[in-house]
């Protein structure tokens, strides 16, 4: 049996950096979360840090895949992961395939970067019926929302989260988070 985040399959090559860290994510998850979800597809294509940092405008570091994506002229989803050893491997998803997520996990350094992924994207996932009447602003702060709120007694620093710094709408949530977590805090401290 390959590895599963409360029986979900993860598909492809996950980086032995992060499979504990799927252990992590399931911990601080629900099974009823990822009810629905079908598959997390993991691509490990590995670039370096330099690469990473030139090419990061143009690239997905997550993606949840819903049957609305599904190309009218072909009747499914496509997409190819790749392995550390560069082999390709062709993926077709159908609707019955879907709803399914992408971690783009060659692009991410930290198993933090690779829990705050995969958190937002399920994250999508259970805002995915609001999603629908959301402008690509909300419904992306949302997504961040909930993966910084579950991350939240991690430890991380601000400055941990850098990488995420040129994603759209992530320094609207951070903003977000720290305003409520604050208001969380001082209500704490007057019990």
């Amino acid at each position: 049996m390959g590895i599963e985040i409360h029986g979900v399959p993860i598909v492809g090559s996950i980086p032995n950096q992060y499979i504990d860290t799927v252990k992590f994510v399931e911990d601080i998850t629900s099974k009823e979360m990822w009810d629905g979800i079908k598959s997390v597809y993991i691509n490990e294509d590995i670039v370096s840090k330099e690469t990473y940092f030139e090419k990061r405008n143009g690239t997905h570091l997550g993606i949840y895949l819903t049957e609305e994506l599904i190309s009218e002229e072909v009747g499914f989803v496509e997409f190819t992961l790749i392995d550390k050893n560069k082999k390709s491997t062709h993926y077709e998803l159908f609707e019955s395939d879907l709803p399914s997520i992408i971690v783009n996990a060659g692009f991410l350094y930290e198993p933090y970067w690779f829990s705050i992924i995969l958190l937002h994207e399920l994250g999508h996932h259970l805002n995915r019926e609001a999603e629908k009447t959301q402008t690509e602003k909300e419904y992306e702060i949302n997504a961040h929302l909930f993966a910084l709120d579950l991350m939240e007694e991690t430890l991380l620093f601000p400055e941990d989260l850098f990488f995420l710094s040129d994603t759209p709408y992530w320094m609207d949530a951070y903003l977000i988070h720290l305003e409520v977590s604050t208001e969380r805090l001082k209500e704490k401290l007057k019990e």
